[in-house]
């Protein structure tokens, strides 16, 4: 669960990959096996430089309010349990944060999920969307970092092993990248750009990251960052074994946006957009039928004090 959302629950599925340059043509989403190179400085940036790094008190606390909104760019509107997303809120509740070993353990935790579908769609689709986020309430982690971000340890709940996977494509393709992302080894300044990559095989679906950060301002433990953000899935699918309900078969999505990173806080404010490719396999009157589906992708992550408990 790292993007807008300060999700770090199930790295590994992300939803933010290269821009389609055409409509009417559909990406290559062909997933090689290449030598990735998890962490690459390019830049150390301006002078004076400085190390950063996560240093969050025990005990914090934080809310964390996250929505993506999804807009077909299909010149005709496209029906479907993907498609037919146009929206999806969640609220997250992490921590309380504590010291172990010299790393951070906090929980994550979905509190409230509302989803919101296209107006064409089926009053199946809309149920099962709506059906389908709120089984994501609930779901949540225990996840210990080390300083710099990187997982430590992760144990999740039962209920986010049975969370729906069509919403959490939504969810974490985007979190990964910009809530505690990835910060560099060494000492850096204002220009500093570094790219973290991954690669992780999760439900049948290999997928390949990569997120580049470029420090544009530094105050303290406030650091602001620009993002671009890319990447690919893909897995063979013969039948979908349920009638009407659209399989991801590839996806293929770029994104850039702003984070906004405190340090001493355990989720950042950030706002991305990005241009999703997705073909789906349904199983139509016994049939596999498939569509290759073109949407933009808009997301905020604003993180608050938690409210006190009555």
């Amino acid at each position: 669960m790292n993007s807008i959302f300060r999700w770090r629950v199930c790295q590994g599925l992300l939803l933010l990959l290269s821009l389609v340059s055409c409509d009417k043509d559909a990406p290559d989403t062909t997933v090689r096996e290449p030598s990735i190179v998890p962490y690459e400085l390019h830049d150390a940036g301006g002078k004076p430089r400085d190390t950063l790094r996560y240093a969050i008190p025990d005990g914090t606390t934080t809310r964390a309010d996250m929505l993506i909104k999804v807009a077909p760019a299909n010149r005709k509107p496209a029906v479907g349990l993907v498609s037919g997303i146009r929206s999806l809120k969640i609220q997250f509740d992490l921590g309380p944060s504590k010291n172990v070993d010299g790393n951070i353990q906090f929980r994550a935790d979905v509190a409230k999920a509302r989803a919101t579908v296209d107006r064409n769609s089926s009053k199946a689709v809309t149920d099962e969307v709506k059906r389908r986020a709120k089984q994501l309430v609930g779901a949540g982690a225990l996840l210990t970092i080390n300083d710099v971000g990187r997982y430590v340890a992760t144990q999740s709940n039962d209920k986010m092993s049975r969370a729906p996977l069509s919403l959490l494509f939504l969810v974490y393709n985007i979190t990964d990248a910009m809530s505690l992302m990835v910060l560099p080894e060494e000492p850096v300044g204002v220009g500093a750009r570094w790219t973290v990559r991954g690669q992780r095989m999760a439900q049948g679906i290999l997928m390949v990251r990569s997120a580049t950060y470029t420090i544009v301002e530094r105050e303290g433990n406030r650091v602001v960052l620009d993002l671009d953000y890319e990447r690919v899935g893909s897995r063979d699918v013969d039948t979908p074994n349920q009638e009407g309900m659209p399989v991801v078969e590839a996806s293929r999505l770029a994104g850039s946006g702003r984070i906004v990173l405190e340090l001493d806080e355990l989720t950042a404010n950030a706002s991305a957009t990005g241009r999703v490719y997705t073909r789906t396999v349904t199983l139509v009157d016994g049939e596999a039928v498939r569509e290759q589906l073109f949407e933009t992708l808009a997301l905020k992550i604003e993180g608050k004090p938690p409210r006190p408990s009555k």
